[in-house]
């Protein structure tokens, strides 16, 4: 049975691993959207540092959270109080990756509002339109 639960801890460590990433991944494949559909100049400076904003998110909080433990396997065996180790506060990671994570989101979903809203077509279809990219806030 202790096997078990040390399996299963371990599942959840890659899963956290693999959910920061694919979070920043579909962020940087909305802003390379992005940069398909807006020809702006300084809109695409704007997404390009973004893109590396999202990268420096996904590098920093992967390794952190990776590295929570020393040794690493500490991350799902320390529960038995038998193995010790070091541990960083995880609550406060996922606090920080939380915040982070969130304003990414308004940063990628408010983006191309500004030239949404120049747009040259009615107020009722640019009100659509700006709503059909707001989707993302669901």
């Amino acid at each position: 049975m202790r096997w078990l639960i040390c399996v299963l801890f371990q599942i959840f460590y890659y899963t956290e691993l693999l959910y920061l990433a694919s979070v920043a991944l579909t962020k940087i494949s909305i802003l390379l959207f992005y940069l398909r559909i807006f020809p702006q100049k300084s809109l695409r400076k704007i997404i390009y540092f973004t893109i590396g904003l999202c990268i420096a998110y996904m590098i920093a909080f992967v390794l952190a959270t990776a590295l929570q433990c020393i040794p690493v396997r500490i991350a799902w065996e320390h529960w038995d109080g038998e193995h010790h180790g070091k541990c960083i506060d995880l609550n406060a990671d996922a606090w920080c990756s939380a915040a982070g994570n969130i304003i990414l989101d308004l940063i990628v979903i408010l983006l191309p509002m500004r030239v949404l809203k120049d747009l040259k077509m009615n107020r009722w279809r640019k009100f659509g339109v700006m709503l059909m990219f707001l989707g993302g806030l669901l």
